[in-house]
């Protein structure tokens, strides 16, 4: 069953990559600006070919996401192969509670689920609230099927003041732009000022976590691998150190296979003028 459950998720995959690649051309605009700025070296072909890849990437994702609830856990085991586990395990054996910091690249909605299943943690993931409520109530559902607490991000203060006797794993979604100009952090990143949430990172400093970066790539067609590394500790770090950290183990991600990010989204939003505005060099 599960085999002819994917091999109906490509097909409706490849459908789906003609009608937003060639058809809709589901905003083209958007990507290919995205891309050059981030790629100014790159020639337009070089452009082309990365965004035609994201389609193909991105429509993948998104069936992939589609079938997620009907997936059984040996499944998720099977195409899910994970890195540097021992870096979770080991904090949990330390009772010290984790930050992961996380991003739209790969797959992260499976990324969540299949180390959600693996984890002795108790999985708290964080997100924002969808606006349509059938689907908001769908992606609840499935970011806890194994088991995660669902969080909406207001309520995270709350809420690890409710789980701080347990050992908890924060997961975030990072690399979004911030709404709030008092969250903003500008860093260098992909060859443009680009303003980071600091939650993720505030969190880590005044809660005394461990802060884990989490990467899942796409190895080849539903098949990933996920890998974790060690962010600076807490209370050797600044929030500012821990973003920027953060903010170039992803660009290394992104510049190694650039398809596999969230270009069709606006990341780059005007930066809205602040009082004290600091751009950190990754470097």
């Amino acid at each position: 069953m599960q085999s002819i459950l994917f091999f109906i998720c490509y097909r409706l995959s490849d459908f789906f990559y003609f009608l937003v690649a060639y058809i809709i051309r589901y905003r083209k605009n958007v990507i290919d600006e995205n891309l050059s700025n981030s790629f100014p070296n790159k020639s337009a072909d070089e452009i082309k070919k990365i965004r035609r890849l994201y389609y193909r990437h991105f429509s993948d994702v998104i069936c992939e996401m589609l079938i997620s609830p009907l997936i059984n856990e040996k499944e998720y085991d099977r195409r899910i192969s994970f890195n540097n586990f021992d870096l979770m395990e080991s904090a949990y054996d330390s009772k010290l509670s984790t930050v992961v910091f996380t991003s739209h690249y790969g797959n992260w909605e499976w990324l969540l689920l299949a180390a959600d299943r693996k984890m002795k943690h108790q999985v708290l993931a964080v997100y924002q609230k969808i606006k349509n409520p059938f689907f908001d109530r769908h992606m609840q559902k499935l970011r806890t099927r194994f088991g995660a607490v669902a969080v909406e991000r207001k309520q995270l203060l709350r809420k690890l003041i409710e789980y701080k006797s347990q050992i908890v794993c924060v997961a975030m979604v990072a690399d979004q732009a911030p709404r709030n100009p008092n969250e903003k952090l500008i860093i260098d990143f992909l060859n443009q000022e680009t303003a980071f949430f600091q939650g993720a990172s505030k969190i880590t400093h005044r809660m005394n976590y461990i802060p884990i970066y989490v990467s899942i790539k796409r190895l080849k067609r539903g098949f990933y691998e996920v890998s974790f590394t060690a962010l600076p500790l807490a209370k050797k770090a600044t929030v500012e150190h821990i973003s920027t950290q953060y903010a170039k183990l992803l660009e290394d991600d992104i510049n190694s296979q650039p398809e596999q990010w969230l270009w069709s989204h606006r990341r780059w939003k005007p930066l809205d003028v602040i009082d004290s505005p600091t751009t950190i060099n990754k470097n």
